[in-house]
């Protein structure tokens, strides 16, 4: 009895699994807004396509966010209380790895700066 239960909920998390899409894209990032309870879009490239940045919810301060260790510093916060892009990385072209959530959002995951 318990190897079947362990097996069903072994299949019952994989199939939750499945219903995530993890895709890529590339551009630059042209725009920074506000969200939705406190996460932020980031419009990316001439499609203008929009990406979620998640707030890291074991930080307190809202200031950190899901994403790679390398880009921890992509946005910054003005003296307004806003986020805005980190000037150094302006104009730069990124290869963003992003997951489609059950809620059709394009969650960043990973972001890589891509060399010309």
């Amino acid at each position: 009895m318990k190897i079947s239960t362990i097996t069903l909920y072994f299949f019952i998390l994989m199939g939750f699994k499945g219903f995530t899409q993890t895709n890529t894209a590339s551009g630059i990032i042209t725009d920074v807004k506000p969200y939705f309870a406190n996460e932020h879009a980031l419009t990316v490239g001439v499609e203008k396509t929009v990406f979620i940045l998640i707030t890291d919810q074991k930080d307190i301060t809202g200031k950190t966010f899901e994403i790679n260790k390398e880009y921890h510093d992509l946005l910054i916060e003005t003296k307004d209380k806003k986020f805005i892009l980190n000037p150094k990385y302006a104009h730069k072209t990124f290869a963003i790895t992003y997951e489609v959530n059950g809620k059709g959002w394009k969650c960043i995951k990973t972001l890589k700066a891509i060399k010309k």
